[in-house]
């Protein structure tokens, strides 16, 4: 049973903030599914929200700019209350994934 929940939300412009992380170049299409599918579940509230903004965080090794008109007409044109898409490359002066030190909660490698 599926029970998505937004990542965050600004009441105040009734807006809904949802936050991606693409690695690869197949998970620009694994996002746009996960959008469209949660859609009409984040809406059910609509006193509360009535538009979303996506944010996508490009954390690819090589980053995928060539991709991302397209994943913003898609999503766009499958709902008007989707107002923008916001893309964000992974600064350069972080190293590729495959070269960093694993994350751990208590900063022990």
């Amino acid at each position: 049973q599926k029970q998505p929940r937004f990542d965050f939300g600004i009441r105040g412009l009734k807006t809904i903030v949802e936050v991606k992380i693409a690695r690869t170049s197949g998970d620009f299409a694994r996002i746009e599914e996960e959008v469209a599918g949660d859609l009409g579940l984040y809406f059910t509230d609509i006193q509360n929200w009535d538009r979303m903004v996506v944010y996508i965080y490009d954390d690819s090794n090589v980053p995928h700019a060539e991709r991302y008109d397209t994943l913003r007409s898609a999503l766009v044109a499958r709902d008007q209350r989707i107002r923008d898409i916001v893309f964000v490359q992974r600064p350069g002066m972080i190293p590729p994934r495959n070269q960093r030190d694993p994350w751990s909660p208590d900063g022990a490698v």
